[in-house]
């Protein structure tokens, strides 16, 4: 999830199925399959905008073309209205906990919001840490700001700030809740600082004025 990929490209590209292998490709390569799941999820809802349709457009396009072998060079560029149409209207199952997720960026920097329930959140794995678990409880407005971009067919986030209600969170309290919810839950690629291969023959992947341009080659 993108915390949650905290950014758009930790959700885009979190784990659809905890603990399912990958789909492999034509040349035998692992297929992540969070791609896919997104552009074919059933919608959650009777009636969609015309920005959710134009989404789930260029993520089956991107999926499309992922799957032929050499893939064709292509360009899709995904504006923030689409991204956060998609989300507030379904399009991703988020996790459990998680509400209103809104994200917005400028060249290079990914920030989101969201509305997060930490005792949900956490319900299958306690925090016994006193101090932590006085942090990370009840509902709050989460802020996550992340510089991301992608190239060579890896992505690469960093973290560079937290904010619970408004205020800075310390770096080390962020790290204590990823190594001990987010990385037993989605893997060891999710942390502040990420590399993680990009699916679908995903080249590279650049964070403009609230818009992601995604190049397949």
């Amino acid at each position: 999830m993108k915390w949650t990929l905290g950014v758009a490209i930790w959700l885009a590209f979190l784990p659809v199925a905890n603990g399912q292998s990958q789909p492999r490709a034509e040349d035998g390569q692992p297929r992540p399959r969070q791609i896919s799941a997104l552009a074919n999820a059933a919608p959650a809802l009777a009636a969609h905008s015309s920005a959710y349709w134009s989404a789930q457009r260029k993520l089956k396009e991107i999926t499309d073309n992922g799957r032929l072998t050499p893939a064709p060079a292509k360009t899709t560029v995904l504006s923030a209205e689409e991204i956060n149409a998609y989300l507030a209207e379904g399009g991703v199952t988020l996790p459990d906990g998680v509400q209103r997720v809104h994200f917005s960026s400028v060249p290079g920097t990914v920030t989101a919001t969201a509305r997060i329930d930490f005792d949900r959140l956490t319900a299958t794995r306690k925090i016994n840490n006193p101090l932590m678990a006085a942090l990370f409880t009840g509902v709050h407005e989460v802020s996550v700001e992340t510089r991301a971009s992608g190239s060579g067919g890896v992505g690469r986030t960093s973290v560079q700030s937290v904010a619970i209600d408004g205020v800075n969170v310390p770096r080390m309290a962020m790290q204590f809740l990823i190594d001990y919810y987010v990385r037993p839950k989605y893997g060891p690629n999710i942390g502040l600082d990420s590399r993680f291969p990009l699916p679908a023959h995903i080249d590279a992947v650049t964070v403009g004025d609230n818009q992601v341009t995604v190049t397949q080659k």
